[in-house]
């Protein structure tokens, strides 16, 4: 499979898997939203509201910290309260997320 160099996500607090997983899928560089809104949501433990047009990486940019928190959850450092906020989204967010799975999981990635 073909392997994208996923340093410029490094600094972006990214986990190890999702980091895997995105250098699985291609995604070389993180988007303007992205770099902007992970470092908050992941680090700072933020709520992030993110506008801009289709296609500019909007989907990962809730979908990781969202990921990040359920592995921090199933290591025992967050709690079941945060874990179960995360489930509360658009029907949007809930319809990309099936797809998020998909390439996640497609990719290899493991929780």
């Amino acid at each position: 499979p073909f392997h994208s160099d996923v340093t410029a996500w490094k600094d972006l607090f990214d986990p190890d898997q999702v980091l895997k997983a995105l250098s699985n899928l291609g995604f070389g560089s993180p988007t303007a939203i992205q770099a902007l809104a992970l470092p908050p949501a992941i680090r700072d433990h933020m709520d992030i509201v993110g506008a801009a047009e289709p296609g500019s990486g909007k989907t990962l940019s809730f979908g990781i910290p969202k990921i990040h928190h359920i592995l921090e959850w199933k290591k025992g450092t967050t709690s079941r309260q945060s874990v179960s906020t995360l489930q509360k989204q658009s029907k949007e967010l809930d319809q990309r997320d099936i797809w998020w799975q998909y390439c996640c999981f497609s990719s290899g990635f493991t929780m």
